[in-house]
């Protein structure tokens, strides 16, 4: 029996500490995302608003996805809304979370969310991909089914 505990809060601990994505409702299939409107939101990281959304249109274009940022007014093809808030460090996210919505009739509909923490292995990553690469694993989260 003791064995058993051990065994299991080993695996617990070992899951508690795992990095990157820790929390992810990806985009279902279906919706028609070719552009999406990026909220600029300030943050502590060194990095300006306008920097922010380069490095997740960057992340989009992979995908395939144009996009462009809004701020209050939303344009005619603002249809989709990826909104974000980061904590961490000055060059680095620490803490991270992105929403994409559907902006319908004049109602805000969530579509995903994906939540990001740098821990361990993600150091590693951070080393030889920048906080480029953490925009990347967020994004190809949240958009997995694209």
């Amino acid at each position: 029996m003791k064995k058993l505990f051990l065994l299991s809060f080993s695996l617990l601990a070992l899951t508690a500490c795992s990095a990157g994505i820790s929390n992810s409702e990806p985009v279902e299939a279906g919706e028609k995302l070719t552009h999406i409107c990026i909220r600029n939101s300030p943050t502590h990281l060194k990095y300006s608003e306008k920097e922010i959304a380069q490095f997740i249109s960057n992340s989009l274009n992979k995908k395939r996805i144009s996009s462009e940022v809004y701020t209050a007014d939303l344009s005619e093809n603002c249809t989709y809304l990826l909104t974000y808030s980061f904590a961490g460090k000055k060059n680095a996210i620490i803490r991270g979370k992105m929403r994409l919505s559907k902006y319908e009739n004049m109602q805000r509909t969530s579509l995903g969310e994906v939540s990001y923490k740098y821990r361990h292995e993600e150091k590693n990553k951070f080393a030889q991909n920048g906080i480029q690469g953490q925009f990347d694993l967020m994004v190809s989260e949240l958009l997995i089914n694209y």
